[in-house]
């Protein structure tokens, strides 16, 4: 096993299985898993794909150096799912570690490097101008259109499209399918959901929902 191919996914649910699989896509080998639940230690997440081999707990440095030396561990990617844990776990790796994973067939025209800790899913487009921040989850089919900004720790859903010049803020979800119009600046902790159509700007801490976008329990 090459040094260069060697690394752990840190979340062993649903979203861990999606970016061990851009990994393998990458030709990089998974090591396995870290989980939250020491009780998972030793279970297959997926089979032939792995088993949990650490808990979270027990992942500091020093743990990460000796699988460093012993084990050619050269990455830990980040499949956690909720933004602002993701972003904690992303401070607990060293930045040498924290590498971004790009599924080979994602296309990416921006000249900007991707953040710590990014992953860009399977089929994803990043147009010319567009900036992606830390620990972001870019997901399958989603398209950043030019110029666009996603802040720290955000996640833009399955098939989601960012027209141009959009802002997406710090931990902020954008729902799969939904669609943000030109120029729109979305808050920070914000929720975009599924399917939503974004015509105006959404604050801080505000999710939205609908054709055209409306404050969740809002007027419709």
């Amino acid at each position: 096993m090459s040094a260069e191919r060697a690394v752990l996914i840190w979340g062993a649910g649903g979203h861990g299985k999606v970016v061990a699989a851009v990994a393998r896509a990458m030709g990089w080998a998974v090591l396995g898993y870290v989980d939250r639940d020491d009780a998972k230690r030793g279970v297959q997440v997926q089979d032939g794909g792995g088993a949990v081999v650490l808990a979270e707990a027990e992942l500091d440095r020093d743990t990460l150096a000796e699988w460093q030396r012993d084990r050619g561990l050269t990455a830990v990617l980040l499949g956690v799912g909720d933004n602002r844990s993701r972003l904690a776990c992303l401070d607990r790796i060293a930045p040498s570690l924290a590498n971004p994973a790009i599924h080979p067939s994602a296309v990416l025209h921006s000249s900007e490097p991707l953040g710590l800790g990014t992953v860009v899913c399977a089929g994803a487009v990043i147009q010319p101008g567009a900036s992606i921040g830390r620990a972001v989850i870019v997901n399958t089919g989603a398209i950043v259109e030019h110029d666009c900004v996603l802040g720290d720790g955000s996640h833009l859903s399955s098939g989601a499209v960012l027209t141009g010049g959009v802002q997406v803020g710090k931990r902020t979800l954008v729902g799969a399918g939904s669609v943000v119009l030109p120029g729109i600046a979305i808050g920070d902790d914000a929720i975009v959901g599924a399917g939503a159509v974004v015509h105006r700007d959404v604050p801080d801490g505000v999710a939205v929902v609908g054709n055209p976008a409306r404050p969740l329990g809002g007027d419709r």
